[in-house]
């Protein structure tokens, strides 16, 4: 069975963004479980992914193949939000992809975030073990 999953996000923790201001369907966004199945809300948040009522930043989202942008349905360079459902977009990826989520406010820019969609293999035995033999 390959899967592909999220190998990086890449951002700064300075003017009050955190190193992954992502949230998925309201808690901090895990590239470790973060894979083509991922469905849900995403959101872009400013200050501590922990804490309630922090303020949404709007963004956009969309996926990027080599040197293109793919605006294709929920994919798109210029359409702005402050959420998203996921899984529209991750049924059009690719392996290799990257995943832009780019905040639309001058001010918030250096937050951008970039996951690059790539391909693993499971351990399937540690699927398949639980009593730790």
């Amino acid at each position: 069975m390959l899967l592909w999953c999220g190998s990086a996000v890449t951002a700064s923790k300075n003017d009050n963004f955190y190193a992954n201001p992502l949230l998925l369907n309201g808690r901090p966004l895990d590239l470790k479980t973060f894979s083509a199945a991922s469905r849900g809300v995403l959101t872009f948040v400013k200050g501590d992914p922990y804490a309630c009522n922090m303020p949404k930043v709007p963004f956009v989202i969309y996926l990027k193949r080599g040197d293109q942008i793919i605006n294709e349905g929920v994919s798109s360079s210029s359409y702005e939000r402050t959420q998203v459902e996921i899984g529209p977009i991750m049924d059009i990826a690719r392996f290799g992809d990257e995943l832009i989520i780019l905040p639309t406010r001058a001010s918030d820019q250096h937050a951008k975030q970039v996951i690059q969609l790539t391909k693993f293999l499971p351990d399937l035995f540690q699927v398949f073990k639980k009593d730790g033999c």
